[in-house]
């Protein structure tokens, strides 16, 4: 099978599974999940619903095996884009971050530190689900090497970099041959967190849901793309990491930000939200749409890197 058949079938793969995934967590899933409130925002945290955390833990586990071993002509991270698209169709389904808001209109604190535990948990979940992807193409690779993709032979230099880096990335290059390789990890979040932060200020204008998966998919996924194109490392635990320590440091300030005493509860409640609409993100955004986008944009910048390798013909 030459280059440009295994680029193919990895895309059809992915974006076949991905929709998938979706159609099963929005059909299937969610109503198990969804608050008795059918308007009401997924909070499982704060409304105390435990049991439904598990068996979203559950969900994700079972997500991300079925991606996998549907993907196992991609990359790792197809199968994690794949489980993290489908956990989108969760975050279709959830109502507005109000109406939790709402139920304690003069202390936010509370709230938001319900929003802070969840996030830490669904954070667990995403290890949980690499963790996953790893050992499902580990116990493959044993038994049948023939059925996985195949990465490109690299040299000592390409151990931790895409073997198509340009001139511009002889310093990420300097780095890992210098034995300073992990410091282009964290400086791949820094440099993800920045470009994230300039769009999110740009396209987060208001706390519509339309606009909250909009802002945080494309965001995410366009400082993905541009983070690895400058610093093409073969891992892609930095890119999804960076949404969640954004949505973790939102979270822990969010109800420092706004002055107290602004008028009724109700009012000071559209104020949090429309401030800066950030805050109006629920925990599964950030998971699904911010993580996913991240994905997204490093899973398409490795597909750049490698058809810089190989051109495909028309």
């Amino acid at each position: 099978m030459n280059p440009q058949q295994r680029h193919w079938i990895e895309k059809t793969q992915v974006q076949v599974v991905c929709v998938l995934a979706l159609a099963a967590v929005y059909f299937l899933a969610a109503p198990a999940l969804k608050p008795w409130d059918e308007g009401g925002a997924i909070a499982f945290a704060f409304a105390g619903e435990y049991g439904r955390l598990i068996l979203l833990g559950a969900i994700v586990a079972a997500l991300a095996g079925a991606s996998t071993l549907l993907t196992l002509q991609a990359r790792p991270e197809g199968a994690l884009l794949a489980t993290l698209v489908g956990l989108a169709g969760l975050s279709f389904r959830s109502g507005l971050m109000r109406t939790v808001l709402w139920r304690s209109p003069e202390h936010f604190r509370p709230v938001y530190n319900s929003m802070l535990l969840e996030m830490l948990l669904l954070l667990v979940m995403l290890i949980e689900a690499a963790v996953i992807v790893w050992l499902l193409r580990a116990a493959v690779r044993l038994l049948r090497p023939s059925w996985l993709w195949q990465e490109e032979p690299h040299d000592e230099r390409g151990r931790l970099l895409e073997q198509s880096a340009g001139e511009w990335q002889e310093l990420a290059h300097g780095l890992a041959k210098s034995g300073h390789g992990w410091l282009i990890l964290p400086a791949c979040v820094a440099l993800e967190l920045c470009i994230a932060m300039l769009l999110l200020v740009c396209m987060f204008r208001t706390p519509d849901r339309g606009q909250i998966a909009f802002a945080l998919a494309a965001s995410f996924m366009l400082a993905a793309l541009a983070t690895h194109q400058l610093l093409p490392v073969r891992v892609a635990l930095p890119f999804w990491l960076a949404p969640v320590l954004l949505a973790l440091v939102v979270y822990l300030f969010a109800p420092d930000s706004f002055p107290p005493g602004t008028g009724p509860g109700w009012r000071q409640v559209e104020m949090v939200a429309r401030a800066m609409p950030m805050r109006a993100a629920l925990p599964i955004d950030w998971l699904s749409l911010g993580a996913g986008g991240a994905v997204a944009g490093y899973w398409l910048s490795r597909r750049i890197h490698q058809t810089r390798l190989h051109p495909i013909e028309e």
